[in-house]
């Protein structure tokens, strides 16, 4: 068993991915922290970076949320940035966020937060000034809609930066190092989402809504199946 220590505050949000050995950590006074998972040796710290959730990837790329900057940022371990998108217009809140096993692409839950309702999973909780926001937002990402509304921004010499505009409640798919939407699955008014855990061969998603209802996305078909109550999964 290993201690890991550098934090000098509460701990927000944690990742581990065993195929990399490595643990990376969040608070909002030490920034984020990576340890190695086997020595539990503090391996770097990103001290210029606040997360309210974040993951790392099998690949070694770090993804984080900020939700006081409305904002998602790559990393690679080694500190350095990848990419950055920025939600705006957003009034809602990311409620939970996911790397798939291959490290190829990024999921991202969102959820309306009225009055605070829906903390992101596995984080403390905290105000936010839009709770009051919009009660929706009706736009379409699919794939089959073109540039997804996206709006890109190209710097000389800096990572990319994207600007999005994302419905709510929905889950987003993200290239993880662009941070571009490429699908998007629009839920249904009242169905914000509160978690959801993708399948290693990435076939299947589970997603859990404010609504009491379990969501079963399945590929290529996306076919929807959900349970209510004490019902048995349908097909």
């Amino acid at each position: 068993m290993h201690v890991l220590r550098g934090h000098r505050g509460e701990v927000i949000c944690c990742s581990v991915n065993s195929d990399i050995g490595i643990v990376a950590s969040s608070s909002s006074s030490s920034g984020v922290l990576l340890h190695s998972l086997r020595r539990g040796r503090l391996l770097r710290k990103l001290d210029n970076l606040e997360a309210r959730a974040l993951c790392i990837s099998s690949t070694g790329a770090l993804l984080i949320w900020n939700d006081l900057e409305k904002k998602l940022c790559t990393y690679y371990i080694n500190g350095t940035h990848i990419a950055t998108a920025i939600l705006s217009p957003f009034s809602g809140q990311i409620s939970c966020i996911e790397i798939s096993a291959d490290g190829q692409y990024a999921l991202i839950g969102s959820s309306s937060c009225r009055d605070g309702q829906y903390p992101l999973v596995g984080s403390s909780s905290r105000k936010h000034d839009e709770a009051n926001g919009e009660s929706s937002i009706k736009a379409n990402l699919s794939e089959s809609s073109s540039s997804n509304k996206i709006f890109l921004r190209s710097y000389s010499n800096k990572p990319t930066e994207n600007r999005l505009f994302i419905p709510i409640p929905s889950i987003c798919f993200l290239n993880l190092l662009s941070l571009k939407v490429f699908h998007t699955l629009t839920l249904g008014e009242g169905q914000d989402v509160t978690s959801f855990a993708l399948s290693k061969d990435n076939k299947n998603l589970l997603v859990s809504t404010a609504d009491s209802k379990l969501i079963v996305f399945t590929d290529p078909s996306l076919s929807l199946k959900k349970i209510e109550g004490d019902d048995t999964l349908k097909s």
